[in-house]
């Protein structure tokens, strides 16, 4: 446990009215497709994060930490504005998040803050609006991998650039926001000699559907943790650990075939909206919170724990700081959209308490639309939909997520624009299984 720095402001969180002090850094490390159940520190068996897992032993540790969705860009356009996706309005594959929308690397760099970000996802390319505020948008790993980014290995290339930003600040009195975002968990899933055999990931190609796909998941999980090992060594072997504050995230998880889907992007169910989220912040104890959050907290989160003043969002959007002192706050639930026209259904979950609240409505008239209840913690792998046994329990988990909604639609800005995709960009998106052979926008 490293010794705290001199954060008392911070622990009174008073750092809100700091001008002289220089703040603390930020460091966002981002996992794409990661399950939070695939980490050690959540209760994985087998061997995945070493790296993460003693990150999280430093940090304060959501257990119950959800998605504003089940894909890239709407979960990463929430967790950079702390809006859900009814506001933003990153719904599909065409949209851009309009640039009337304030983000955290503006707030930041406002704030007198260097921001730099390396990116990898072809939804993180700046023409999807993700890179406003930052003044080192490095999405060369992007263009680099184009039409093949579900093949390629970035986390090496990823954490190289990260070294050379982190060895550039050192000296540096400015504080600086990182944010490193790493692609390789995200199918199609390669073998990475002297990590995957550990998880007998086999090393031939495999079907889509073939069962082994998880062991080859297990080893890139391992593969990328192994890379941003070298990126949290490089923080403490520069003396800038115990000035950064760490925060571990990701857009969203996996399914293999829990309710018999592959993927992300098609259902709200737990193994594609839970995520895990830890924060490292200096002066702060770890501990294990199991009260539910959500991935638009971030934001909020991390200013008030630098000191940086922010304009009210409007949205439901708080700070977790209390939470990471051992305080409580008010019950609020978790809001969950999915609105893909490909996927030929739209759905909202609600999570408050115990209970999850599913509803899905096909776009296909004939296809009647679906409630579904489920107790998370009796049944946490929601297994079981006790809908027509709580009546009353599924009335009031409506209520709850209409009142959300509604609050949501009233944070709605115009959009500006949509991103025009060509047919190598479709290529792509149905490489990275988004789209099926039969999709064509």
């Amino acid at each position: 446990m490293r010794h705290p720095m001199l954060l008392a402001p911070l622990l009174a969180l008073a750092l809100t009215t700091c001008t002289e002090e220089r703040r603390p850094n930020l460091l966002f490390l981002s996992v794409d497709t990661l399950r939070a159940d695939h980490l050690g520190t959540y209760g994985h068996e087998r061997p995945t994060s070493p790296a993460l897992d003693a990150l999280c032993a430093e940090a304060v540790v959501f257990e119950s930490a959800h998605s504003s969705s089940s894909w890239t860009l709407p979960s990463f356009a929430s967790a950079m504005t702390g809006l859900p996706t009814s506001s933003h309005g990153c719904w599909n594959f065409k949209s851009r998040l309009a640039p009337s929308f304030t983000t955290l690397a503006e707030t930041l760099q406002h704030a007198g803050y260097h921001t730099a970000a390396v990116v990898s996802h072809t939804f993180l390319g700046s023409r999807y609006g993700l890179h406003q505020g930052f003044a080192d948008y490095d999405e060369s790993l992007v263009a680099a991998t184009r039409p093949i980014s579900h093949e390629a290995i970035t986390a090496p290339n990823i954490s190289d650039r990260a070294l050379a930003l982190l060895d550039a600040q050192a000296a540096s009195d400015q504080p600086w926001f990182i944010w490193l975002h790493y692609f390789d968990p995200h199918r199609s899933y390669r073998f990475h000699d002297g990590v995957s055999e550990q998880f007998d990931g086999p090393t031939e190609e495999l079907e889509y559907e073939d069962p082994r796909q998880q062991a080859l998941y297990e080893g890139e999980i391992a593969f990328t943790d192994k890379h941003i090992g070298r990126v949290l060594d490089r923080l403490e072997a520069l003396g800038l650990a115990d000035d950064t504050v760490v925060v571990l995230f990701a857009d969203h998880g996996e399914e293999f075939q829990e309710h018999q889907r592959l993927g992300h992007g098609k259902t709200l169910y737990r193994e594609v909206e839970r995520i895990p989220l830890a924060v490292r912040a200096p002066g702060i104890a770890p501990m294990r919170v199991d009260t539910p959050v959500s991935v638009i907290d971030v934001m909020p989160t991390v200013l008030e724990l630098l000191g940086v003043p922010s304009a009210p969002s409007g949205g439901a959007a708080r700070s977790l700081a209390p939470l990471m002192l051992g305080r409580s706050l008010p019950p609020r639930g978790c809001l969950l959209e999915l609105r893909l026209r490909q996927r030929k259904v739209d759905a909202e979950a609600f999570v408050f308490g115990r209970w999850k609240l599913i509803e899905e409505r096909p776009l296909d008239p004939s296809v009647p639309p679906s409630t579904l209840l489920f107790d998370i913690l009796a049944d946490p792998d929601e297994q079981h939909d006790v809908a027509t046994e709580k009546p009353d329990v599924v009335a009031q988990m409506q209520a709850r997520m209409q009142l959300a909604l509604a609050q949501a639609r009233g944070a709605a800005q115009s959009s500006v624009g949509e991103v025009d995709l060509s047919a190598e960009d479709l290529d792509q998106l149905r490489a990275l299984g988004y789209l099926s052979n039969d999709d064509q926008h």
